[in-house]
């Protein structure tokens, strides 16, 4: 019903609930706008009642897809100042991959912990060593969870980098995403910034997922995949190597991610600074609601 409305830039009525079970029962929406909640950031809002004139039951983005805390937009916009004086000398950016420039669905999460499970049972064997598949599977979310690294962890156990790239390949990631105007247009505001991607996954992997989010390779002065380096996130030894790579100071990147530990104590370790996505952070330089926001904390 949110993808109905969202060309609209007034008020839109339906007599029927709209997203039943997911925001409550909605009989109004309007399609608003930041200026309407104080805000300057540039996306559009949907708002959900359940009773015309009662508060808005939730907030959605022009995309129909994610869900709008506005009290955080608040939050950040009166930190945006001291996060710009904090990063205003970055020479170049890193993103981080999976979970940053796309959203990783539960069913797509479950995949990779499956695959990798699968495959590195089957190596294991090999050498005489015979491990459950399913323990080794919740070891392998616990390890992710606590955001030290799946191919960290099954490197620990004798697994070569090799068969888990197989096994991340395998899995054709690119298959759950789509074309994303709004990351498209994020990168051609920040074109005149360097910037890099560093991803645990597989390289193939990599370029397939950004031709179908429609962003293209050239955008980054480099790619970093999981073949380029001996370890993954969050080992400092990761982020010194693309350090080496793009022959970059430390201290002029700055790492861009959606786990504190992954991807900003990894980082700030190795002398970068680091931009948590999605949440507020204590510990990162600064943090910002959303990817596509990263234009307005970097003006």
């Amino acid at each position: 019903m949110a993808k109905e409305i969202i060309e609209f830039c007034g008020e839109a009525r339906f007599d029927e609930p709209v997203e039943k079970g997911k925001f409550g029962v909605g009989s109004r929406i309007d399609v608003a706008h930041p200026a309407d909640f104080g805000l300057a950031s540039g996306f559009e809002v949907v708002a959900y009642w359940e009773r015309p004139g009662d508060k808005p039951l939730a907030y959605v983005d022009k995309k129909g897809k994610h869900e709008i805390d506005l009290s955080l937009y608040r939050e950040w916009e009166e930190m945006l100042p001291l996060f710009r004086e904090r990063l205003e000398d970055a020479e170049l950016l890193v993103f981080d991959f999976d979970g940053t420039l796309y959203e990783i669905s539960t069913q797509l999460d479950t995949e990779f912990q499956k695959a990798m499970a699968r495959e590195s049972t089957k190596f294991l064997s090999t050498k005489g060593v015979v491990i459950n598949e399913n323990q080794l599977r919740e070891e392998i979310k616990k390890e992710s969870d606590l955001g030290m690294g799946a191919t960290n962890y099954l490197q620990s156990l004798g697994v070569p980098r090799e068969v888990v790239a197989d096994a991340l390949s395998s899995i054709e990631k690119w298959r759950y995403l789509k074309r994303d105007p709004i990351l498209v247009a994020m990168f051609e505001r920040l074109a005149d910034r360097r910037k890099a991607l560093a991803s645990n996954s597989p390289e193939e992997e990599n370029l397939r997922a950004l031709e179908r989010l429609r962003v293209k390779p050239e955008v980054f002065e480099m790619i970093i995949s999981l073949e380029d380096v001996t370890h993954s996130k969050p080992r400092p030894e990761f982020f010194e190597k693309i350090v080496a790579l793009l022959e970059t100071p430390a201290e002029a990147c700055v790492s861009i991610g959606d786990s504190e530990e992954k991807d900003i104590k990894g980082a700030q370790a190795t002398g970068m600074r680091a931009v948590l996505v999605g949440k507020p952070s204590e510990i990162a330089t600064a943090w910002i609601p959303r990817i596509y926001d990263l234009p307005r904390l970097l003006t």
